[in-house]
């Protein structure tokens, strides 16, 4: 249910494949819910329901900012919900850590 507003935007590439992350095994019926909201209001629901290729595991995780010397805490943390975000954006394992490690502070 708190997902059934988000096809109220744009239905671009990035933000269609993190709804469809966000709602995982619950896509099918979040789509019943979103069409029997907005039948015959809304001509473009079908873009969020489209199949897409939602990844199902983080590419880059804890483990390999650790061993790229980023210490463990809040930051890590924002670091790899960052790495998630580019994920969902089609970026690939080496690109996200090359972005992500040039916001890096020194430590």
């Amino acid at each position: 249910v708190g997902l059934h507003m988000r096809p109220l935007q744009a239905p671009t590439v990035k933000a269609v494949r993190r709804f469809q992350a966000a709602a995982g095994p619950h896509l099918p019926l979040l789509r019943a819910v979103c069409f029997a909201d907005g039948e015959g209001r809304r001509e473009d629901l079908e873009a969020w329901f489209a199949p897409q290729e939602v990844p199902l595991e983080p590419l880059v995780r804890g483990r390999d900012l650790l061993t790229r010397g980023v210490p463990p805490g809040p930051g890590m943390g924002e670091l790899l919900r960052k790495a998630w975000e580019l994920q969902l954006e089609g970026l690939g394992r080496e690109e996200i850590l090359a972005r992500l490690l040039g916001e890096v502070p020194t430590w």
